[in-house]
């Protein structure tokens, strides 16, 4: 299954990016993000062997991917950040940990490699997802312990591959044509 998953996902990436440099960083990006979610869904846990590494080539992708550098530090930050307030007020509120310290250096990484924007639509989108298989696993198993790290992948993913479309449908809300 990871395998098959691997090769459709590169396969797209190459489909969509062509054979550069940007290609090259979200084919690794996509592999770092496969092999995190099915540890995390194994052995609970986010390994700093795959994250921290992973922010680090982030900021260096930054350099092929089209878009400003500086983009890749404020990613970095927000995406961190954000989890990190919601770990943290979740702790206050439920007085038991919300969310792991896994889960603040994956959402680094993935601010790293796609930027601010892209990284509150991930935000968006795996918390969506997330709601929803969330609550459907616990009516069907009664457990509430399920990692955060396998939807950030996904939502990642989305963000990675359909953000930009979904932000321009999105603005034609907030924005009237005419």
């Amino acid at each position: 299954m990871v395998e098959a998953l691997t090769g459709v996902l590169f396969w797209y990436i190459v489909h969509r990016y062509s054979f550069t440099w940007a290609a090259l960083a979200y084919t690794v990006f996509t592999a770092l993000l496969i092999a995190i979610s099915f540890i995390d869904l194994d052995h609970m846990i986010i390994p700093d062997v795959l994250s921290l590494p992973g922010i680090a080539l982030g900021i260096a992708a930054s350099f092929v991917i089209p878009r400003p550098w500086y983009d890749s530090l404020i990613g970095l930050f927000v995406g961190g950040g954000m989890i990190w307030i919601v770990g943290s007020l979740g702790e206050l509120v439920f007085k038991k940990e919300a969310m792991g310290g896994g889960d603040v250096k994956l959402m680094a990484m993935i601010g790293a490699f796609l930027g601010w924007k892209m990284v509150l639509l991930t935000i968006f989108f795996a918390s969506l997802i997330g709601a929803i298989i969330g609550i459907a696993m616990k009516l069907a198993t009664g457990n509430e312990y399920i990692p955060f790290g396998p939807f950030l992948s996904v939502g990642a993913l989305c963000a990675l591959f359909f953000g930009e479309n979904f932000l321009q449908w999105y603005l034609t809300f907030l924005i009237p044509s005419g």
